[in-house]
């Protein structure tokens, strides 16, 4: 899903560091990523290369977080809806999906939610009415 500049309104949420080209995914989403000192150089990077082209569904945000627990993605997903509004997806990574239910998301969030299971996490789809 894509907004009218094609931009994905998906964002990813990072537990754990990032391994992949944070530049390029965050050209085209935004990503939350865990406060960690690799995850802290990737983004100082993508914000010193010029993020005046940012929007609420491209860039990077940074997070404190001690341990990924189910409480912490709760929070999270608050968070990323109140900065983020017009997501579709959500794509957890870092954390597995043990806990996390459509029914506490939905009920967390406000509104109707999916988790389905990914490669390295899960996602978490926004349900439209």
């Amino acid at each position: 899903m894509t907004d009218g500049d094609g931009v994905d309104r998906h964002v990813f949420l990072i537990f754990g560091e990032y391994r992949g080209d944070l530049w390029e995914l965050s050209r085209k989403q935004h990503v939350w990523l865990m406060n960690t000192p690799a995850n802290d150089v990737a983004a100082r990077r993508v914000w010193d290369a010029g993020s005046e082209d940012d929007t609420p569904l491209r860039g990077v945000s940074t997070f404190v977080c001690d341990e990924a627990t189910v409480a912490e993605v709760h929070e999270m997903l608050v968070t990323i809806a109140e900065h983020h509004d017009g997501w579709a997806v959500i794509h957890v990574r870092g954390m597995p999906m043990d806990g996390v239910t459509d029914e506490a998301v939905s009920d967390v969030l406000g509104f109707a939610c999916s988790v389905q299971p990914e490669d390295g996490g899960f996602a978490v789809l926004r349900v439209d009415d």
